[in-house]
């Protein structure tokens, strides 16, 4: 053998290995690849399902709301509208999971039992099964796009962008991983609309405050007598921003920016004991609520 055809078949036999390696490392590369995106699927998988008990808990939370709140109207067609919202996403996740059995039976019950990598980095039959002219396909998309419009009617500030998932050239795994991105995408945006929702039921906490308040034991004393009565903090409810009103022996009494009546009557002409009897009357979360008090006085010649 000359030395030219020598230098080719060296030239030759180092193409090839070059080729061989090359082939080697793309192989192991995508054998990793592979390896993460099962682990990948296996963590969402695992967390979606903590996500769907979170989401059934967020939608029971609403409904002791509204029963505690004695089933106001307008507050049972919120807990209605999120019972719906979380029966859609129910019904998306279980297509979800339903595609994804059929992915990994699409080689046999062994392989969706201990799948290889071999088998996991296969294209293919993602592509076969949901293609975009594939029925799976098309019933997906619809049911995204209804239940994205649910979600825009309840809650229109809501990043309703869900990734959905282009099927074409993915390897098994890397679409089962596709799959359970956007089952938890759809569960992360039906939590959002649920805790936007949730303000909205239930008896709003009034905010009070502190003040001091007495208690006489009467309202007149007579010169040299002892006088009686009893000095303590109170809690007193904020009403600044709810209408009342106020009354006094039946009669309308003015109120103030405070929300302090103001109570003016004349007293009888006939000395001995009396009282007066206050009304104050508003409406809180929806009900209306009444105070009553009964105030003793005397009227004394001076």
């Amino acid at each position: 053998m000359n030395r030219v055809s020598t230098l080719l078949l060296l030239i030759v036999i180092a193409a090839g290995a070059a080729i061989g390696f090359a082939f080697y490392y793309q192989h192991r590369a995508q054998a990793q690849l592979s390896a993460q995106l099962y682990q990948l699927d296996q963590l969402l998988a695992a967390d979606n399902e903590g996500a769907d008990r979170k989401n059934d808990g967020a939608v029971k939370g609403i409904e002791a709301a509204v029963v505690k709140n004695q089933n106001q109207p307008k507050e049972v067609s919120i807990l209605t509208a999120a019972q719906n919202l979380n029966s859609r996403a129910d019904s998306l996740t279980q297509t979800l999971r339903g595609l994804a059995a059929a992915l990994r039976h699409s080689k046999g019950s062994n392989a969706a039992a201990n799948p290889t990598l071999a088998q996991l980095g296969k294209t293919g039959e993602a592509e076969k099964l949901l293609g975009p002219t594939s029925a799976a396909h098309q019933g997906l998309q619809q049911q995204l796009t209804e239940y994205i419009s649910a979600i825009q009617v309840l809650n229109p500030a809501a990043k309703t962008e869900l990734s959905e998932p282009q099927f074409a050239g993915l390897s098994l795994v890397a679409a089962l991983a596709s799959l359970s991105q956007l089952e938890s995408e759809v569960r992360a945006v039906e939590l959002n609309t649920l805790q936007c929702l949730t303000p909205k039921v239930g008896a709003k906490t009034l905010r009070s405050h502190l003040v001091a308040l007495y208690s006489a034991e009467s309202s007149t004393v007579a010169p040299g007598q002892t006088y009686r009565a009893q000095l303590f903090l109170g809690s007193v409810l904020d009403l600044r921003y709810v209408p009342m009103q106020m009354r006094c022996n039946g009669q309308p009494v003015s109120v103030d920016s405070s929300s302090v009546g103001r109570v003016r009557f004349r007293a009888s002409g006939k000395p001995g004991p009396s009282a007066w009897t206050g009304t104050i009357r508003f409406n809180a979360n929806g009900r209306d609520t009444t105070f009553q008090v009964r105030v003793p006085y005397r009227v004394a010649r001076r």
